[in-house]
């Protein structure tokens, strides 16, 4: 079985927090020792692994702006035979307070574009969620300015703390193997060899 877990953002954007799904995959692609490359075919950055099972997992972050993402999450899945079932999105989430995070699977999208576009592309809903607050401005015509800004420095404690949560979380959904942990065991076998 293969999964994608799909961080969204906005590609070669200033930092933003409609991006924090970038953030969290980023992260996760460091404490996992993974790097990024290019790949044309799925409009996007992949990464490759494979976790306790040696079950394959595909890291991905869009190339494309929020609004077209399912675009490269469609073809991402295509490329690796993935049912939407085995796509997991982080994104950022207006409706919970900086520093709250929850798992959904299926719904509608619930006003996320980005979230929007991977349904469409898609065709199904089905896809596992991880939602990341960012909090909510006090009025609606402020979202579009408030999503496409950072988070002010007073938050980003909690941001990045929220970033390690998240990264957790995603580790142990997965069992994953991270670099810290092929280090120790690498270390013992060469004890037990030596």
């Amino acid at each position: 079985m293969t999964t994608i877990i799909v961080g969204l953002g906005n590609h070669g954007m200033k930092p933003m927090r409609h991006s924090i799904g970038n953030m969290v995959v980023n992260s996760l692609a460091s404490v996992l020792g993974l790097s990024w490359r290019s790949d044309r075919q799925c409009c996007g950055f992949i990464c490759e692994t494979e976790n306790e099972k040696q079950e394959q997992i595909i890291l991905l972050k869009p190339r494309l702006l929020m609004n077209v993402n399912g675009r490269s999450i469609a073809k991402t899945a295509q490329l690796y035979r993935v049912t939407p079932d085995n796509i997991f999105v982080i994104h950022d989430e207006l409706d919970y307070a900086v520093g709250k995070v929850s798992i959904k699977q299926g719904g509608s999208a619930n006003g996320h574009n980005g979230v929007k576009s991977a349904i469409n592309s898609l065709r199904s809903d089905v896809m596992h969620r991880l939602r990341v607050g960012i909090g909510r401005p006090t009025t609606l015509s402020q979202i579009s300015p408030y999503v496409l800004d950072d988070f002010i420095e007073s938050e980003m404690p909690l941001v990045m703390s929220t970033v390690d949560d998240c990264v957790d979380i995603i580790v142990k959904r997965y069992n994953l193997v991270t670099a810290t942990d092929k280090l120790v065991r690498e270390q013992k076998d060469d004890r037990t060899k030596g």
